[in-house]
């Protein structure tokens, strides 16, 4: 659902084509919301496309994709608990709706490899922006647009008057062409979001010149200088602009990887897919985060997690505890003595322990530091008695690319994969598969049998 007669380039659009290439999918104008039949469909899913409209809640299982949070953030608050499951386009929409008792995730935008794609074209343009920041006179102070666009609308004006800057409003195949003549493609957000133009500049394989950001995610997705470039004052913006004009090479190189990026983790369709996951949960059994509260210490909710398991009076081992352990009375393991709880000193796939003694085995972001996955699952299966518990917190590969953000790590996990390296492991019965930490972490408990 979602509205499509006003605008032919909503995120709804790209949806419903990633969508159509797995699935059965009908579409709805939002003023045919009353005519859908409660029985009718799988799941209901309701792109967010700008205007205000409430959603039935007798259409369930229902998922709310909330674009524009930054915007009008007590609308979302209004419009979110009509859903079974609420995900949000910036990552600080996600955690205000979070802060009100709405269980949201974030799930960035996307591109459409095939709309915003690469054309074999000329680059004869320095710079291009596509997209709107009203009018602006900039010495001479004429201004008329919104006032969230001020601050984008001085910049294009600035750069209008040092470079060969074109400026419009273009759409999805015209889009792609602006791109892919462009050496640099000029971004500044709203506010403060990680917008479209993202990720639709980098699938074109032009070099994304953006507004750093802080907090919202966008260091996560793409990092400074090597799949972008990002500026937090003017003076940065028009130095990294002569600076990549002057080195095409250095320019091309970070396009390339920009491209590859967007392409490889920032999909549309992978985005359905990770939506779509949460519709039917991998297990029936979830972890209790009732009474859990932090919201600055993501590491709090992972432990909350894994603490679960930690049978009180049981001996268990923290593998790789580093400076917190999950629960006082485990067993530190850990390769180092420095700045960590070690009582043991080892690594994690070679354990000095008998075998079948333990009651629990807990490892949080540990396991995909191992080059063999199987080899540590089997020690830790070892050192377990039957009927023993294992429970582990990996990052969560599907939304971030958690080999670039960490190259110590040596394999990228998400559920669905963590559950076949544990039935090729064999031995196990999972308990749990749950993410913990949007986007960021999940978590599995299993038990030896």
């Amino acid at each position: 659902m979602f509205d499509k007669k006003t605008r032919t380039y909503t995120t709804g659009i790209y949806s419903l084509r990633a969508l159509q290439e797995k699935h059965e999918v009908t579409h709805f104008e939002p003023e045919d919301l009353a005519k859908i039949s409660p029985d009718a469909y799988d799941v209901y899913i309701n792109i967010d496309d700008g205007n205000r409209y409430r959603f039935p809640k007798l259409l369930q299982p229902s998922i709310f994709w909330a674009i524009d949070t930054h915007m009008r953030p007590d609308w979302y608050l209004e419009k979110a608990p009509d859903f079974t499951l609420v995900f949000c386009a910036q990552k600080n929409g996600a955690a205000r709706l979070r802060e009100a008792g709405i269980p949201a995730r974030w799930c960035p935008l996307a591109c459409d490899p095939d709309i915003h794609k690469k054309l074999p074209l000329p680059k004869i343009l320095d710079i291009s922006f596509v997209g709107n920041f009203g009018k602006f006179r900039y010495k001479g102070f004429f201004w008329k647009g919104k006032e969230f666009f001020r601050e984008r609308a001085r910049l294009v004006s600035l750069l209008k008057k040092r470079y060969n800057l074109y400026t419009g409003n273009f759409y999805l195949a015209d889009m792609a062409v602006v791109f892919s003549i462009s050496k640099m493609v000029f971004n500044r957000s709203a506010k403060d979001d990680v917008n479209m133009r993202v990720f639709e500049a980098l699938s074109c394989g032009s070099l994304l010149i953006t507004n750093h950001i802080e907090g919202n995610g966008q260091d996560l997705l793409f990092r400074n200088k090597t799949h972008l470039i990002a500026y937090k004052k003017k003076k940065d913006l028009i130095d990294s602009i002569d600076y990549y004009l002057h080195h095409e090479k250095e320019r091309e190189e970070i396009a390339a990887r920009g491209r590859e990026e967007a392409l490889k983790k920032h999909t549309y369709a992978q985005r359905m897919d990770y939506m779509l996951s949460f519709v039917t949960p991998h297990t029936a059994k979830q972890f209790d985060f009732r009474g859990v509260h932090c919201q600055e210490d993501q590491w709090v909710y992972e432990q909350a997690a894994l603490a679960q398991v930690c049978r009180k009076g049981g001996r268990g081992i923290d593998v790789g505890c580093g400076p917190r352990k999950i629960i006082d009375g485990a067993i530190g393991i850990n390769i180092l003595r420095k700045e960590s709880q070690a009582d043991i000193l080892s690594s994690g796939d070679a354990l000095p322990l008998a075998e079948g003694k333990l009651d629990y085995v807990v490892a949080s972001h540990n396991l995909e530091h191992y080059e063999d996955i199987q080899k540590t699952l089997g020690e830790w299966k070892r050192v377990l008695k039957k009927g023993g518990i294992l429970g582990i917190v990996v990052p969560d590969d599907r939304i971030i690319d958690t080999l670039s953000l960490n190259p110590q790590h040596k394999h990228a996990l998400t559920p669905d994969l963590l559950r076949e390296q544990m039935r090729q492991n064999q031995g196990w019965e999972i308990e749990i598969l749950q993410e913990i930490v949007d986007a960021w972490s999940f978590g599995c408990i299993c038990r030896k049998i």
